[in-house]
């Protein structure tokens, strides 16, 4: 009776924490309140799409560090084509639906992702969705948008959608990243 009792409470115990315990952000137009609950340093897993005239590549890099603040975003891949933070933008319509999420997720190779967001309450269409965008740049051009969608306030996920271009080449990049907080409390 005592182990059975003692396995209750651990059970308990370990549903509060983790994923069941994150707030869902359905439905949460208020850019305000979403930016103060995804504020912070956050840790990307990523998959890359690559796409020339001639050839396609996939990409899976290292987990990179990505910082929310104060309504701008930043990251060592973006500081490098823009040198500062870019400033986010609550769109002003869903840009992606469970349809355009799903076909992003296979183009990337990245499709249990749609496991780790599955328990949230809404699609991606009920959820804010905020852009970045990177205007073209000299040198090698790069333009696009990147797209963060936080499904709850420890889970975002981030879509990048860039055209890369330079004298030699031209590349359309498609990531598409799963974003935690890099130091959970």
């Amino acid at each position: 009776m005592m182990q059975r009792a003692t396995q209750i409470v651990i059970s308990v115990c370990l549903l509060g924490i983790g994923p069941a315990a994150a707030e869902s952000l359905c439905g949460v137009r208020d850019a305000k309140t979403v930016l103060a609950a995804i504020d912070g340093q956050w840790t990307s897993h990523e998959k890359i799409s690559l796409e020339s005239s001639s050839d396609s590549y996939f990409r899976v890099p290292e987990p990179a560090a990505f910082v929310i603040r104060a309504g701008r975003i930043e990251s060592p891949f973006l500081d490098s084509l823009q040198g500062q933070p870019l400033p986010l933008e609550l769109a002003d319509a869903p840009i992606y639906d469970v349809d355009a999420v799903d076909e992003l997720l296979e183009v990337t190779r990245n499709e249990e992702l749609a496991d780790l967001l599955s328990d949230t309450p809404c699609g991606p269409e009920d959820l804010p969705q905020f852009v970045a965008h990177i205007p073209d740049t000299d040198g090698i051009s790069a333009g696009g948008t990147v797209t963060l969608i936080p499904y709850f306030d420890d889970r975002v996920l981030k879509i990048a959608e860039l055209e890369l271009a330079s004298a030699e080449a031209l590349l359309f990049m498609t990531g598409v990243a799963y974003m935690t907080p890099a130091n959970p409390e």
